[in-house]
């Protein structure tokens, strides 16, 4: 047997995914946002490509219009303690995974929607559960190594609001070094930096809530400093760019 194939997914576990997806739209004065909590059709980092319907049966079952004891909830790093809002749509729409949710007056609601109106919360999460006989291995040497697992379903317990953390800036920063293009990394950064920098400026959260996000600007600092350290100099990998990065160049350079 496949040495991938033996290790089929294990419906006892809890498992997130995160998507790198636009917010499609936050009304700050009803508190309404409408974000991508997943995607549809195309091979993640988890060798899985998620099929169209993986996620009917849990909206049909435990979605905002029934009146189950369970609902999908609507959290923030998929802490059960931060349950910032709820939502009141979720459908599947082509390829993307939809949440329409209204944001609560609590303080993680309000910070929260300080958070989604300055560009800190960026990504969106799932927590849920393989159904082992809705998951099949498919063979295919060309696609990913030996190949990959097909989703037909999965049991969805949550959506989450996360902010891009370091540690996938890192793993991205890994891959410029290997292929020589900083573009994508240095984009990040230019956002991240301008968005945390607003955020500290004019945040009216807790203090601890304001804490949590000066770590988080440290850790971004810390990755520029690295890529300015780098040999051969980033300064003479950014001066052979693209005038239309100039501005992101300019940013590393003078910060």
């Amino acid at each position: 047997m496949n040495s991938l194939e033996e290790k089929l997914k294990d419906n006892n576990y809890y498992k997130v995914k995160t998507v790198s997806a636009k917010v499609e739209d936050i009304d700050s004065g009803s508190r309404r946002v409408k974000v991508v909590l997943n995607t549809m059709n195309f091979l993640d980092s988890d060798r899985d490509i998620i099929r169209n319907g993986a996620f009917i049966k849990s909206i049909n079952e435990r979605g905002p219009s029934t009146n189950a004891p369970d609902q999908i909830q609507f959290l923030r790093h998929h802490d059960w303690e931060q349950q910032i809002g709820k939502y009141t749509e979720l459908y599947e729409q082509g390829d993307e995974l939809i949440g329409v949710g209204i944001l609560s007056k609590s303080t993680d609601g309000n910070n929260a929607l300080e958070d989604y109106d300055l560009g800190i919360i960026n990504q969106h999460s799932i927590g849920f559960q393989y159904i082992k006989d809705k998951i099949k291995f498919i063979k295919d040497s060309q696609l990913h190594k030996e190949g990959h697992y097909e989703v037909n379903e999965v049991k969805m317990f949550e959506g989450s609001a996360v902010a891009f953390g370091a540690n996938k800036l890192t793993a991205t920063l890994e891959v410029a070094k290997s292929t020589g293009d900083y573009t994508p990394v240095l984009s990040k950064l230019s956002s991240l930096s301008n968005s945390f920098s607003k955020a500290l400026k004019y945040h009216k959260g807790t203090d601890e809530h304001i804490k949590r996000l000066e770590y988080q600007f440290l850790q971004i600092q810390e990755i520029q400093n690295s890529l300015k350290s780098m040999k051969p100099s980033i300064k003479d990998t950014l001066k052979s760019g693209k005038p239309s990065e100039k501005g992101v160049f300019d940013f590393l350079l003078n910060n």
